[in-house]
């Protein structure tokens, strides 16, 4: 006989400047409807998810609408997407940059819809040309990047040196070509920029848990 259990899912969305009312930067939504669409293909794809809320404040809807077109002007706001059943908590499922955000009145509900994506600013910032002379660790180049970007870093075993690299390019493209030329994989997944062995896209070494 099947039981079927009460699903969660949390919204967490930071603000990059400002705040909600002036009670902090985050907001968390537990208890409002939404539909989450969350779609993860790895490298060079990167993670996306598609989110509809009902019953948000009008104020938190102004604040946070932003549009994809303006990209100049697309505030870097985030969102945490958590979900779980009820009595056993939550746990992340995505996170990313909110690409664009806006309310949709034309439903009998209004509906707040938000897409984002994983490393999405760190993909479209300009940057300088970086340099090395002699050899460079691939994983301390990547691992600066990401720190660049706002992002954990995790080496699962590359030990690579490049030969007088030139990284050109966002900070991606940068830590995607480094990741290319020592011949290995490179993941970004949620909250954190992955260097793994060439095959070992998942982030484990062999053997690992």
């Amino acid at each position: 006989m099947k039981s079927f259990t009460q699903k969660l899912i949390e919204l967490r969305i930071t603000l990059a400047q400002d705040s909600f009312g002036g009670k902090g930067n985050t907001k968390i939504i537990r208890q409002l409807s939404c539909d989450v669409e969350i779609e993860k293909a790895g490298l060079p794809s990167k993670n996306t998810a598609k989110i509809s809320v009902c019953g948000m404040l009008l104020h938190d809807m102004e604040q946070l609408t932003s549009l994809s077109f303006r990209l100049k002007k697309t505030p870097r706001n985030k969102i945490a997407v958590y979900a779980g059943e009820e009595g056993k908590g939550v746990s992340l499922v995505f996170s990313g940059e909110i690409t664009s955000a806006f309310a949709d009145f034309n439903a009998p509900d209004v509906k707040f819809k938000m897409e984002a994506m994983t490393g999405y600013f760190g993909s479209i910032t300009p940057a300088r040309p970086l340099t090395y002379q002699g050899g460079a660790d691939v994983g301390g180049i990547i691992g600066q990047l990401a720190g660049d970007m706002g992002y954990n870093f995790k080496n699962t075993g590359v030990s690579v040196q490049l030969s007088n690299p030139v990284l050109l390019g966002s900070p991606m493209d940068k830590a995607q070509a480094a990741a290319k030329a020592a011949g290995a994989d490179l993941l970004v997944d949620d909250e954190s920029v992955i260097l793994s062995p060439r095959g070992q896209g998942n982030g484990e070494m062999p053997g690992g848990n």
